[in-house]
């Protein structure tokens, strides 16, 4: 067959992968009689692109100088088991210009616009002189940009300003025509099309940026925030979502807004919504300096990627319901930063048509913003993207777990924290001992339901009612009364995350309602301040956050070495400390003369013409647990508030030391 022959002329560039604006051709080659094949292998080279949803990294690669004057970037490809795919150089000078500089901390972030059509990362238009740090100059001088690539490797930069003065430009999100930067000294800013403006600079470093859902969010601090409603153009207030206690510099929020991994340097966290709280129901393990996570909510169990610096990795988790193990999928020996990583772009497509992923497991098939066919998971009630997908809240019927979710397979499973806690009763201690007395146990009136929620306490989860059999153990189990523990938030400790009754032995232990066995909380594993509080004692709590898991862990209350909130929350009685008793009218303070003490409801209670009499039964006003309320005689019930608040000062008052 004879060869087709064609003549062409063309120039050669000097980055085959910058935009066309911005190519200077060099010389004029001579015609050549090309054959077609030929023809093709050359325009392949000069076409090279990107594969669609597979990853890219944004990349700086630097030399050890201090400060550093910034130099390239480049975005390398890999596909989603670590295979390296085409490298980009961003253009370094001329129009599309965005250059980074040394940072092994948080650099440039990257994200994809939501119709999958182009890249987007932050930079600086151009290098500063030698001997000058590229993040500490004047936006003036050298302005800050966001650069852009589609999915044919042509590069542009849309966007430079003079935000972030002095600092850094560290995230962008993009919506498809507007853009929001975050970084060092102007917190979050809007940067066109339109006006630019500050949006919020209540954190004066923001880390990420993210539009999910069409609604614009940060990181910045310890947390993730809500960005005004929508996407603001204009100053808008920042509602924190969580705060998870250690700096983190990424996140990612699944479409159903109920789910967030973030980047905390050496781990992943998962947080699960419920209602407006969210919950890190567990984590990944990934060592190193961890700065950016993109997420595959596509797939039935979610895919989380990351990359991290010193030592420059990428790498992956599947999320199975549980933690799991890191997959290092790529690495890089030589001297780079690994700043940016998103989903690689595709062409232009017309988001939200149908279409058919050939997934059984999945229903309503669409085009995604990644352009490729995705369907929604079919959810536990057999409904495509309904609300029982696995990580959606659920009831698996156990009212000692708590955060119940869909794991995959459809298993609902619920979570618990398991407590033993050891307080004592000053109150039902007798003259000498340690042992608390049981007199109540043996009241007819004895409650075999929780006695909080008349008082306003209700438990929020866990059983509430006891068999009688429990009132039978004898000994050093004997029980003495209910008690109500209360696991709190660390960085809020007045905010109580769960409510849950108990019972406390004569030697103190606190034990679930079998009267035996350490106390199942439903909570999700993590650190909580633990509370414990009495019908008509002052409360107690830890003064420091307790780590809590499915293996048991013991607070003793009893003991002087353990640190409780406030100052004085105990009676210290000599070698171990007890609550403070006395507190019968429930309002937090122990007073025993003047307006609303405690003595005087004792007084009522047997009969303010009889102070002698006494009155039998389960009551808060038997101060002693003795069973027996009394005013006057041996072991009455008001003593021991007198010498609560100090028997020398009579008109002195005790308050309770919880926030």
């Amino acid at each position: 067959m004879a060869r087709k022959l064609l003549r062409i002329e063309f120039y050669t560039f000097s980055n085959p992968f910058v935009d066309p604006t911005d190519m200077i051709p060099n010389i004029m080659l001579r015609s050549h009689l090309l054959t077609i094949a030929s023809i093709a292998l050359f325009a392949n080279l000069l076409l090279a692109q990107f594969t669609p949803n597979r990853l890219a990294v944004l990349e700086y690669a630097y030399t050890v100088t201090s400060p550093d004057p910034g130099g390239p970037l480049v975005i390398r490809e890999f596909s989603t088991n670590g295979t390296p795919g085409v490298v980009l150089n961003v253009p370094s000078t001329g129009l599309n210009a965005v250059v980074s500089s040394f940072n092994t901390l948080a650099g440039g972030a990257m994200t994809l616009t939501p119709s999958g059509d182009k890249l987007v990362f932050t930079g600086y238009t151009t290098t500063a002189p030698a001997g000058i740090g590229l993040g500490t100059t004047s936006s003036v001088a050298i302005p800050r940009a966001v650069g852009t690539v589609n999915a044919q490797g042509n590069f542009a930069r849309p966007v430079t300003t003079t935000f972030f003065s002095g600092g850094r430009i560290n995230a962008v999100a993009c919506d498809g025509t507007g853009y929001w930067a975050g970084g060092e000294n102007s917190g979050v800013c809007y940067l066109g099309p339109g006006a630019p403006g500050v949006i919020n600079s209540d954190q004066s470093n923001t880390s990420s940026l993210h539009v999910s859902n069409g609604q614009l969010f940060s990181q910045a601090g310890t947390s993730v925030y809500q960005i005004g409603t929508g996407t603001p153009v204009a100053s808008s207030p920042q509602t924190p979502l969580f705060t998870y206690g250690s700096g983190a510099f990424d996140f990612q929020l699944s479409p159903d807004g109920n789910t967030c991994y973030t980047a905390t340097t050496s781990s992943i966290k998962k947080w699960v919504r419920s209602g407006q709280t969210w919950t890190n129901v567990y984590n990944f393990s990934s060592p190193g300096w961890l700065i950016r996570i993109l997420v595959d909510f596509s797939s039935t169990s979610p895919i989380v990627y990351g990359i991290h610096n010193l030592p420059t990795k990428l790498v992956k988790f599947i999320d199975t319901g549980a933690p799991g193990a890191e997959v290092i999928l790529a690495t890089n020996p030589n001297n780079a930063n690994w700043f940016g990583l998103a989903f690689t772009p595709g062409t232009n497509c017309t988001v939200g048509t149908p279409c058919n992923d050939g997934i059984a497991a999945t229903g309503n098939d669409v085009i995604g913003a990644n352009c490729l066919c995705a369907g929604q998971l079919i959810d536990c009630m057999g409904m495509p993207g309904g609300s029982a997908l696995p990580g959606s809240p659920c009831d698996d019927h156990d009212l000692n777990t708590g955060v119940d979710t869909w794991q995959v397979g459809c298993t609902c499973i619920g979570q618990k924290v398991l407590l033993s806690a050891k307080v004592i009763l000053s109150g039902a201690l007798p003259n000498t001992g340690t042992l608390m007395n049981d007199q109540l146990r043996s009241l007819a009136s004895f409650p075999l339901t929780e006695p909080y929620s008349a008082l306003g306490l209700a438990p929020t989860g866990g059983f509430t009612t006891i068999n009688p059999a429990v009132l039978a153990i004898a000994g050093l189990n004997a029980i003495v009364d209910w008690v109500m523990v209360e696991l709190r938030s660390v960085t809020t400790p007045s905010a109580v995350v769960v409510r849950r009754v108990a019972l406390v032995q004569r030697d103190g232990d606190v034990v679930d309602l079998d009267g035996i066995s350490a106390l199942p909380i439903p909570a999700a594993q993590g650190t909580y301040m633990v509370a414990l509080r009495h019908r008509n004692h002052l409360g107690v709590m830890t003064a420091n956050g307790v780590a809590l898991s499915v293996a048991e862990t013991t607070v003793d209350f009893r003991l002087l070495t353990t640190a409780t909130w406030g100052s004085g929350a105990e009676r210290n009685m000599v070698s171990f400390q007890a609550m403070w008793s006395g507190d019968v009218q429930r309002d937090g303070l122990l007073l025993y003369t003047g307006p609303n003490n405690d003595r005087d409801p004792i007084l009522v209670n047997v009969g303010s013409t009889t102070p002698n009499n006494s009155v039998v039964g389960y009551n808060s006003r038997d101060v002693n647990l003795s069973g027996v309320v009394s005013y006057t005689g041996l072991n009455n019930d008001r003593d021991p508030i007198l010498v609560n608040v100090g028997s020398t000062t009579p008109n002195g008052t005790r308050a309770e030391q919880l926030p």
